[in-house]
């Protein structure tokens, strides 16, 4: 089965965050590393993401405020290794549909699908 790794860019998102976190436990077996980065958040999105911790292979990086956006996604897929990778905004999440087409194997299958997966390569 493919193996991937994730990432969420963040930035004062306690509202949303758990919602995201949650979804990435039903696939945290396929996980490589999820890594969240941070941008500067003031609020307690950072101990959600912690409390996490136990239940998801997290990578934390914290970065200044105001950073570009460019900049945090290469930051990010600096902590992933080269294969799939799949970005999720903190309001976003796994749905039911996108679990079951990944645990199917068919991800790198030459299958075509309403996903958006990108090959990272070095």
């Amino acid at each position: 089965m493919t193996r991937l790794d994730a990432f969420v860019i963040v930035l004062n998102e306690e509202e949303l965050i758990q919602y995201c976190l949650d979804s990435f436990v039903s696939i945290a077996d396929l996980l490589g590393t999820l890594s969240i980065v941070d941008n500067g958040s003031t609020d307690d999105t950072l101990d959600i993401v912690e409390s996490y911790r136990h239940r998801l292979p997290l990578v934390v990086q914290r970065d200044t405020r105001d950073s570009h956006h460019g900049r945090l996604r290469n930051r990010a897929l600096e902590k992933c290794k080269p294969g799939w990778v799949i970005y999720l905004d903190s309001d976003e999440s796994w749905t039911n549909d996108m679990r079951d087409w990944l645990l199917s194997g068919e991800l790198g299958a030459g299958s075509v699908d309403g996903y958006e997966f990108y090959k990272w390569t070095t």
